[in-house]
């Protein structure tokens, strides 16, 4: 397994459309910014056909795991069940040496310069990377999205669709939130449950008014502000979730 991993899904609990920076402090393109691979339809369809096939012997006894015009991958007999860089509750790692055709050294391109407030997006089944220029160059260097290089500053403000998963994930982070502590998907520890002064619900209104608090979980949505009846019971199926006092009395 060599070291050069990418970054295909975000290794969280919670369910995102798109994954996002934003940029606190100016980030030159290809020095600790992100890379991409813009070929979402054809990279997908091979990573997820990859676990057809495996590299002929006289392939993977070579130094240099891109395959040659000679060898050929034939179809595995018997199949498995495994997926090439996959774990349960991980993000998929896409690598040179288990995903050689994708040519990643030469496919992935860097995003542009960002300034402080730009805000960048992009969806969590794209093959990203972060790393420094000169690794991205000669592709040797580990590349992981969740811990970038210390260079630069920004911070990962990823757009959450509302749905019963992520409502659910919410009241767990509403209960860390307000007691201080790391959340869920953080890996536990006191964190800020110990220091005076810590950010609370005046502050997150303060900040964000009452769509600050409901993307905290500290706020009812208006179900009678929906556009349809789906959006409708999308709202009290959340709402439900968070807030069931809500409903003891109707």
């Amino acid at each position: 397994m060599t070291s050069d991993l990418y970054h295909k899904a975000s290794a969280c609990s919670i369910f995102r459309m798109f994954q996002g920076w934003l940029a606190l402090s100016p980030i030159p393109s290809s020095s600790d910014s992100v890379r991409v691979c813009p070929l979402p339809r054809l990279a997908t369809a091979y990573f997820l056909l990859r676990p057809f096939f495996s590299p002929s012997p006289s392939t993977t006894a070579t130094s240099d795991p891109r395959p040659a015009s000679e060898p050929e991958w034939p179809l595995n007999r018997p199949q498995n069940s495994i997926l090439h860089g996959a774990l349960p509750s991980y993000a998929q790692e896409i690598s040179p040496a288990l995903h050689p055709h994708l040519e990643l050294d030469r496919s992935l391109v860097s995003v542009p310069d960002l300034e402080p407030g730009d805000y960048l997006v992009w969806h969590p089944d794209l093959i990203h990377a972060v790393s420094d220029e000169a690794a991205a160059a000669a592709a040797t260097a580990t590349a992981t999205a969740d811990h970038p290089g210390r260079a630069h500053a920004y911070m990962y403000l990823p757009a959450c669709p509302l749905t019963q998963t992520n409502a659910l994930y919410l009241a767990r982070q509403r209960k860390t939130f307000l007691l201080g502590l790391p959340g869920p998907d953080f890996g536990g520890g006191r964190g800020e449950s110990e220091h005076a002064g810590r950010p609370g619900v005046q502050d997150v209104n303060d900040a964000g008014g009452d769509d600050g608090l409901r993307a905290m979980g500290l706020l009812p949505w208006d179900e009678e502000e929906s556009d349809s009846d789906r959006e409708r019971e999308v709202l009290a199926m959340a709402n439900g979730i968070l807030f069931p006092d809500l409903y003891d009395m109707l």
